[in-house]
């Protein structure tokens, strides 16, 4: 007999959604407390609107592999409370919003 394990939402969709093209993204109503590993794969990606995301805690240290990303929205980003060294190396980034109390 074959085991059946259960995937989680977020990893499903990490495996099925996969657009290397993709230019804008704005997760509606996320409520997880970290981003899929495939972003990482977006390459093209220009901007990244995780404005409400209020249950996301960290970025992914490889966000510095969307190399092309140039606006980044964390208002209302309650939880998020630091941002990985990595994203400074994306020097055309804007960011939009504080980071948990602090501004950015």
């Amino acid at each position: 007999m074959n085991e059946i394990e259960l995937v989680e939402l977020k990893d499903l969709l990490g495996l099925l959604f996969n657009p290397t093209h993709l230019k804008e993204l704005k997760p509606v109503n996320y409520k997880y407390d970290e981003l899929p590993k495939a972003l990482r794969k977006l390459t093209e990606l220009i901007s990244l609107d995780l404005g409400g995301c209020d249950s996301l805690t960290t970025l992914p240290d490889s966000i510095d592999k969307l190399a092309q990303l140039t606006y980044l929205n964390i208002e209302w980003c309650r939880s998020l409370t630091t941002l990985p060294e990595p994203i400074y190396n994306l020097t055309q980034l804007n960011i939009i919003g504080e980071l948990g109390s602090v501004d950015v």
